[in-house]
């Protein structure tokens, strides 16, 4: 007869044991999934802000269903992406792929690559000190200027585009791509109507 101790899977030690075991091996099964899953959810990203540029520029309709070929189609014909030095004010030689690529966010958030924001309205705290500039093109003559907004609402950030005329002071289009604003008062930056009011506005008296 064996003197060896049977397993008991009633014991309290068994049942912490195999917890851990089954934790430490859903964690990893996570773990592996987000990282597996993280290049489709910034490419799917990238694409739905890339949209909302169109949106702001009247080159596609809101919540118009595009590809990521017909997206590229479009920044193919009609948009130079450039990169501005927001110190300066100067457009900068960045490659148009480059700047189309450029996480602006990521660099408002980096120390390395920003710097504290002069009082405002908005609830800007920090700015990047490179921001993207979108050029909608006709021929090769520039039919409106798109840039990212952004401003702090009621529940966070508000993010969207903001499409100017040549004269760098008429609006063109507006739009919000993520917020976290509730339906309502808040909910109307969503609503198309609201958006279609600022068409044709000025900037320094909107």
């Amino acid at each position: 007869m064996s003197d060896s101790k049977s397993l008991n899977v009633n014991a309290t030690g068994y049942t912490i044991g195999f917890a851990l075991v089954v934790a430490l091996i859903c964690a990893a099964l996570v773990s592996v999934t987000a990282v597996s899953l993280k290049p489709m959810q910034d490419a799917n990203a990238r694409l739905y802000m890339e949209k909302n540029v169109l949106f702001a520029a009247g080159l596609a309709e809101p919540g118009q269903s595009l590809s990521v070929a017909e997206v590229d189609a479009v920044f193919d014909r009609a948009i130079v992406a450039r990169l501005i030095d927001l110190r300066t004010g100067a457009l900068l030689d960045a490659d148009p792929a480059e700047a189309r690529r450029f996480d602006q966010r990521a660099a408002r958030n980096d120390a390395a690559t920003s710097s504290a924001a002069p009082a405002n309205d908005a609830g800007v705290r920090r700015l990047p000190d490179r921001a993207q500039v979108f050029f909608i093109m006709q021929g090769d003559a520039v039919d409106q200027v798109v840039i990212p907004v952004e401003g702090l609402g009621m529940w966070g950030t508000i993010y969207g585009f903001l499409s100017l005329a040549p004269d760098a002071e008429t609006v063109r289009g507006l739009t919000y791509y993520e917020h976290r604003e509730t339906p309502g008062l808040g909910g109307e930056i969503a609503n198309p109507d609201w958006l279609a009011r600022w068409e044709g506005r000025k900037i320094h008296d909107a």
